[in-house]
This record gives C-alpha cells, sequence and structure tokens, in this order.
C-alpha cells in the first residue's frame, strides 16, 4: 500500500499494483546476489543538484556483502529475458527466438518477416536494406524450430548414452571455443596496454619540447588533445576486453551447469522461449542454402 500505485493513477484499479517499471528495476537489482551497488546517480555539478543516471559499468559494486538469496544463474538467465525489447510483429505470430538469431558477417538480429503472406521466416536485416553491405543469409522459422529442437534432443540422447564421455567431450569442446576467444581478446588487450603507455611517452615528450620552445603552446595544445581522446578511448576498450575475458572464462568453467540445464529437458517435445534463453547465446544463421544454422550455448558449447 505505501510503496505501489497510487489508486487514483490511470489504467489501474487497485492501490498495490505495480508498474512495469518497478518490477524490471527489482529484478535487475543486484542487492539480492549478495552485492551492494551504489553510484547510480550523481549530481549534475555542485551548482546543479539534480540527480543524473550514472552508465551502469561505471556504478560501483562491492562484491558478497550479505547472504545472497538468489544465485547467479538465476539472476542472468532473467537478465536475458528482460534484456530484449519485445516489440509486435507484423506476421501476427508470435516470435519466441526475438533478440536470438544472427547475421554471423554482420552480427546483426536478423528480421522476423512474412514476405508476400508465405511462411514466416529470418533474413539478414542489413542485406534487405542493402544488398551491399553485407551477404544473403535466411530461413524459416518453421525449419528454425525443428533444426534446434533436434539439436537439443541429440544432446540429451548423446549426454544418456555416452555418459561421462559425452562430458568430457563437452568440457574440451567449451575449454577449446572459450580458449580461441581469451587468446584473441588477450592480444588485443596487450595491443591496447602497449599504445597507452607509447602514448604517455609521446606526451611526455611533447611536453619537453614544448618546455624548451621547440613546439609552440597552440601546437602543443593540439596535439595533446588528440593524444589524450585516443588514449581515452583505449582504456575504455581495455576495460571492455578485461570484462570479455572474465566472462569467456566464466563460460568455460560453467559446463556442468549447461549440462545440467540440458538435463532438465530431456522430457520435453516442444520449444519453449525458456529453453532457447538458458542453453543459447545466440543463433547464427550460416547459409541460405540448405538452412544450415550453428546455435552457440551460454557456455560456450555448439549446439
Amino acid at each position: 500500500m505505501k510503496n505501489g500505485t497510487l489508486e487514483t493513477s490511470t489504467g489501474f484499479r487497485f492501490p498495490t499494483d505495480w508498474v512495469g517499471k518497478n518490477v524490471k528495476m527489482i529484478l535487475e537489482n543486484q542487492v539480492y546476489l549478495g552485492h551492494m551497488v551504489s553510484h547510480k546517480t550523481q549530481t549534475k555539478s555542485f551548482k546543479n543538484r539534480k540527480l543524473v543516471a550514472v552508465p551502469k559499468e561505471d556504478w560501483i559494486v562491492v562484491k558478497n556483502t550479505h547472504e545472497a538469496i538468489i544465485d547467479e544463474e538465476t539472476f542472468e538467465l532473467v537478465q536475458k529475458f528482460i534484456s530484449v525489447k519485445k516489440r509486435p510483429n507484423k506476421t501476427g505470430r508470435p516470435n519466441m527466438f526475438v533478440g536470438l538469431v544472427k547475421c554471423p558477417d554482420c552480427g546483426r538480429n536478423m528480421a522476423f518477416s512474412n514476405p508476400n503472406g508465405r511462411e514466416p521466416r529470418f533474413r539478414c536485416r542489413t542485406y534487405a536494406r542493402n544488398s551491399n553491405l553485407c551477404t544473403t543469409h535466411a530461413i524459416s522459422y518453421d525449419a528454425l524450430v525443428k533444426i534446434v529442437m533436434d539439436d537439443i534432443q541429440k544432446h540429451i540422447k548423446n549426454m544418456e548414452t555416452l555418459g561421462d564421455q559425452f562430458i568430457e567431450e563437452m568440457r574440451v569442446l567449451s575449454e577449446s571455443g572459450g580458449g580461441k576467444k581469451i587468446k584473441q581478446f588477450k592480444q588485443e588487450l596487450e595491443l591496447a596496454e602497449k599504445r597507452i603507455a607509447e602514448i604517455d611517452s609521446i606526451i611526455m615528450k611533447l611536453f619537453e619540447q614544448n618546455v624548451a620552445g621547440k613546439i609552440s603552446d597552440g601546437r602543443f595544445e593540439k596535439m595533446s588533445v588528440t593524444y589524450e581522446n585516443e588514449q581515452r578511448e583505449l582504456e575504455e576498450r581495455r576495460k571492455a576486453l578485461k570484462e570479455k575475458i572474465e566472462a569467456e572464462d566464466y563460460k568455460t568453467k560453467n559446463t556442468n551447469q549447461f549440462l545440467e540445464t540440458i538435463r532438465k529437458y530431456e522430457n520435453v517435445t516442444e520449444l519453449n522461449r525458456s529453453m532457447l534463453v538458458e542453453l543459447n547465446d545466440s543463433i547464427l544463421c550460416v547459409s541460405s542454402r540448405g538452412n544450415r544454422q550453428r546455435t552457440y550455448s551460454k557456455s560456450g558449447n555448439q549446439l
């Protein structure tokens, strides 16, 4: 009654109704994971006390400050559900793959449509707008449902038949795929850190040349601003790469959780949104011929 919606609010019959925005805030709250989060807002300046939102990457998170009441896996699963904007489509048919089917070339979400009233399908959004910017990738909705469901059932059957051998093969595959990505990210991180150090050295030399009168103050200011902007972008890139490395490492170590999730659906005969979100990070349509495609699970395994 105290924290709900007022009875006089438009569109609500009961005073304890919660608006969607408030429910979403609760579902995104890391406090339930046992973490304390601060610096979500700040004032514009010491003169303007109006609060403005701080980007999520700049929040201050202190982990394990109190007992958690929800596990990390469930929390992350909820984030995947609520992060996708479910816009109505023109087909009038529900799309359980929303936000998951992507073009392997441009990386964008593939468009869900039924051209000329035909069977609904997914098509590369970039190619549809400009055929010079990407290559054609398409697959029918029903074909994708069958392919993904067959792959999931194949994994369940293999797990039941091969037992420990299948689990070990999945672990090796996960570590191999995740290891390649981590290696690539680490190489990019090394290059970024090397360039950051080089810029520090360049700015120091520019400063010495300015003091010695070899370059003017205006020239020094213009050049230093350019290098500082580049360095700022590199520092943001470095932060993003470290987060990616950590995420891939978590996926690689999370193979057992992935296998337990598959086992949970061993008696399911029809594909649904929960299965898709739990078992897949994305679905790549790699060819328009033969409706071939790949799916990747949350632990980095290829289905």
